[in-house]
Formats: C-alpha cells, structure tokens, sequence
C-alpha cells in the first residue's frame, strides 16, 4: 500500500507539474541594457574567433604554391598528384609557413574524401578548391 501511495502521489505531482505549459519565447533585451551589451560583445567575440580560423587570399596562396611545389605530375594524364606521404609533407610545411589553422584540412578523413588513382595519389586541384569552399 505504501508503495502505491508513493507511485500515485508522483504521478500527481507529474501531472500537476505538465499542466504548465513553459515558455518558450522571451523579449529581445533592451537597448542599453546590460543583457543586451552581453549579448552582443558574446556574438562579436565568436565572430572574431570564427574569422581567426579562415584562411585569407595570402594564406590560400601560399597553400597553393606549396602543393604546387610538393606534387607529382601523373604521367598519363598530367595532373598534379600527391599521395598520403606528399599530404602529410604538405602539412607540415604549410603549418610552419601558414600556422595551425591550416592544419584541420590535412586529415586521413580528409584525404580519403577525394577519388584516388591506382597508385592512391588524389589530385591537388579538387583538394586545393575544397579547402576554397571550406
């Protein structure tokens, strides 16, 4: 019996509780309010932040040059390839000219996104637009 008067008492209380219905919409903060002065410098920090880890014409530049500079011209087609060992070379010399921010393109997930020829080597084209795009 107790055991029932515990589970009906919860269940009265759950059923108590659900008729509220919570609220889903708040006002916008004030102009000059505190609230609102939090909320805006919050967004511009993460805008800032988000704009750190792009990488600008320069550095998109210097990207190219390096793959340029690091790849192998396929001798069928003449494309410019690189395999895994040329990406993570690559990597490597473009995080020392570039910085970590290019970093996050250079992933195995990375490299197995692309098509690979028979010897396994991916082209530095779509590679190189890919990382335009992101």
């Amino acid at each position: 019996k107790r055991i029932l008067l515990e589970i009906f008492k919860e269940r009265q209380r759950k059923s108590a509780e659900a008729g509220s219905i919570p609220s889903f919409y708040k006002k916008k903060p004030e102009d000059g309010s505190i609230s609102n002065r939090v909320q805006r410098l919050a967004k511009y920090r993460f805008l800032k932040k988000q704009s750190e880890l792009l990488l600008n014409a320069d550095d998109l530049d210097a990207m190219w040059v390096c793959l340029r500079e690091n790849c192998v011209i396929d001798d069928a087609t003449g494309a410019e390839k690189m395999n895994y060992e040329d990406f993570c070379h690559i990597a490597t010399v473009c995080t020392e000219q570039i910085g970590q921010k290019c970093k996050r393109f250079f992933s195995p997930s990375n490299f197995m996104k692309f098509e690979k020829d028979d010897s396994g080597r991916i082209a530095i084209l779509p590679f190189y637009l890919y990382v335009m795009r992101t």
